[in-house]
C-alpha cells in the first residue's frame, strides 16, 4: 500500500458492516474508510460519515478484530476524502 501503509485487505465485509481497508502503519492496525464526491461543490465527502455509518464500520472492526489472537495490537480508524 502507499503512505507506508501496509495492506491486509480491501473491502473487508462481515455481518453488519464493511470495511474500505485494513493496512498496518507500522504496529498499528488501521481500520480505513474511503469517502469520495464527485464534485467539490456536493460538499465534503466526511460530511458524509453518519453515526449509522460509524456502527456498520465499528461492527466490521469487531469482526475482523473476532478473526485475530488476543492480545490485539494498538489500532485506529482513518477517514479519507477525496473529491474530483
Amino acid at each position: 500500500a502507499s503512505a507506508g501503509y501496509r495492506l491486509v485487505a480491501r473491502n473487508y465485509r462481515a455481518p453488519g458492516g464493511e470495511i474500505d481497508i485494513v493496512a498496518w502503519d507500522g504496529d498499528v492496525l488501521c481500520f480505513v474508510e474511503v469517502r469520495g464526491r464527485a464534485e467539490p461543490h456536493f460538499g465534503d465527502p466526511l460530511e458524509t460519515i453518519t453515526p449509522a455509518k460509524i456502527g456498520r464500520i465499528i461492527r466490521a472492526a469487531r469482526g475482523y478484530l473476532a478473526e485475530l489472537p488476543q492480545p490485539w495490537p494498538v489500532m485506529r480508524f482513518d477517514v479519507i476524502g477525496l473529491t474530483g
